[in-house]
């Protein structure tokens, strides 16, 4: 079932050393790293010009990652509402993945490989949750907004948001790339990234 979203324009954390290392964060409280202050800040001169004069409201992961990344793109000029942390807006729960790169995943744990290879959109790690699980979590939440709003999250979580309102299939959903440089403007069901 398809929902009408208000007007979001969604920002991804920047850069961390784990980014760039293609290590899985999940939930892990991993900092900022200059590249990644960088990019927050490169987001908030965007979003100042986006939001001028508009009622925004303000979402963000209660990740030190998203936070930062808020507080950044304030200092660059965004002067939209309050905002209230969400933890709906966490990122994915990779569980045991956590703190791992992908040679390092599949080498640990080679007999959960083939369950994920089948289908990585449904595969819960151990301890941890599907992208179908972040799925309904994201849009749970989404359903209560009432007005435009600022989302300051991470990649999975625009992950599944881009999934739902291009209609890309499961099977490609885990795919998708998540810019850390650009803003998500998402009106209706029209999506470009700025």
């Amino acid at each position: 079932m398809q929902i009408k979203l208000p007007k979001l324009l969604f920002v991804r954390h920047g850069q961390t050393d784990w980014n760039r290392a293609g290590r899985m964060q999940g939930q892990l409280d991993i900092p900022l790293n200059d590249l990644g202050r960088r990019q927050a800040a490169r987001n908030g001169r965007v979003l100042a010009k986006l939001v001028e004069g508009a009622d925004w409201s303000v979402a963000v992961s209660p990740l030190s990652r998203a936070v930062e990344t808020l507080q950044i793109m304030r200092d660059a000029g965004v002067a939209a509402g309050a905002e209230r942390a969400e933890e709906s807006l966490k990122e994915i729960a990779f569980g045991a993945f956590e703190g791992l790169t992908p040679l390092e995943i599949r080498e640990q744990h080679a007999a959960l490989m083939g369950e994920r290879k089948a289908d990585h959109w449904n595969f819960t790690p151990p301890d941890g949750e599907s992208y179908a699980d972040l799925s309904e979590r994201v849009w749970s939440w989404l359903e209560t907004l009432s007005g435009p709003t600022i989302v300051v999250a991470h990649g999975g979580v625009m992950r599944v948001i881009l999934r739902r309102i291009a209609g890309i299939p499961e099977s490609r959903g885990t795919r998708i790339e998540t810019p850390q440089n650009r803003v998500l403007a998402i009106t209706g069901s029209v999506v470009a990234f700025v």
